[in-house]
Parts: structure tokens; sequence; C-alpha cells
């Protein structure tokens, strides 16, 4: 029997050699099972009243429907309770891009104030000022 160490050698190297990669090859591609956090649900825009007993009930608020800025010019009336709720939802969903728009508004030609009518809030616009 020959023993040849050639052939030995040979074989050695491809059996260490070939599991073995470079360390500036890409490895193998984690799981992205692991990587898959929940996604934060989207805070959701509270329900929105216009009830009310009293003038006291109802409050303005430029916050459109369905928008998360509040982006009105002429805002809308709603019950107080719904524009607090309103505000504070404005400031979670704000848009991480830098906040909402500033919106650059005419001023009002006549001055409103949220009412009590019906049991609904509404805006009332109020008696202009005479001058003396």
């Amino acid at each position: 029997m020959n023993f040849r160490p050639g052939w030995a050698v040979l074989a050695l190297c491809v059996v260490l050699g070939a599991p073995m990669t470079r360390a500036d090859e890409p490895g193998p591609m984690p799981s992205t099972y692991h990587a898959r956090t929940k996604k934060k649900k989207a805070p959701k825009q509270p329900k929105v009243t216009d009830a009310c007993t009293s003038d006291d009930d109802c409050a303005f608020t430029a916050v459109a429907d369905g928008q998360c800025c509040p982006t009105l010019c002429q805002p809308r009336v709603v019950s107080k309770t719904s524009a607090e709720a309103l505000e504070k939802w404005a400031a979670t969903c704000a848009k991480p891009e830098g906040g909402c728009p500033v919106v650059d508004c005419a001023p009002p030609r006549v001055e409103r104030k949220p009412a009590c009518v019906n049991r609904k809030c509404a805006a009332r616009a109020e008696s202009p000022r005479t001058r003396e």
C-alpha cells in the first residue's frame, strides 16, 4: 500500500476550506420572523359629537373630520369634550416629517361663538361692534 502525502493534504484542504467563508463576504440572511415586530396601530380619531345642553358644552376645533392636523380656516363647532379629545389626538398623530403644516388663513369677517341650539352645537354670529 502506497501512502501519498499529497492526496492527504489535498483532502484536508478541501474538507477544512469548504465550509469557511471570507470575512468580507455576506453571511446568511437573518430570519425575518424575529425581526418583525407588531406595528403600532395608528391612533383612531375620537368620535365627534355635537350634542349639548348649554352654550358652555360647545367649543371650536380646526381639525376636519378624518384629518389629523388642524387645517380648517373656519373652525367647526363640536362638543367641548370632543374638541379636547381631538386636540389630544392631533398631538399624537402629528406627521413625523416635522409636524402639521401651518395654515395661512384670512381673518374672519364675522366673529362667531359656539352655542347650543336645539341640543346641538352650532356657530352663532356675534353682533358687529359699532364705532362711536
